[in-house]
């Protein structure tokens, strides 16, 4: 009976080193986890930081057009009340052009009299 409490005994003895070591990779796999998690965890906050900022960049992108498109209209406007200004003063293209050797020089009254 000794020799089979003996070997029971390294038996039971073997299983526990056996769960004692298993139970160290568990924990070793478990802290890989971990590693892993925050690692992952970082990786995520950057991606909500950067696409917040892409969010921040779209919203001014999108603000800039609505300002560059009013400013557009404006511009629109004043070529439009420029351009109506402008055809107020443009010639007739009717009538005929008078050149230089068409008009007369002014003549000049040379029989003034003088009053004493």
């Amino acid at each position: 009976q000794v020799v089979e409490g003996t070997g029971l005994v390294t038996a039971v003895r073997q299983k526990l080193n056996d769960i004692v070591e298993a139970t160290a990779q568990i924990s070793q796999l478990v802290e890989r986890i971990t590693q892993a998690t925050q690692v992952q965890n970082q990786q995520s906050q950057s991606v909500t930081q950067t696409m917040n900022d892409v969010a921040g960049i779209a919203n001014k992108t999108s603000a800039d057009s609505i300002e560059l498109s009013a400013s557009f209209k404006e511009l629109l406007e004043m070529a439009q009340d420029l351009q109506t200004s402008a055809s107020q003063f443009k010639a007739d293209r009717q009538q005929p052009k008078v050149s230089a050797d068409q008009l007369e020089a002014p003549t000049l009254d040379t029989t003034a009299t003088v009053v004493s």
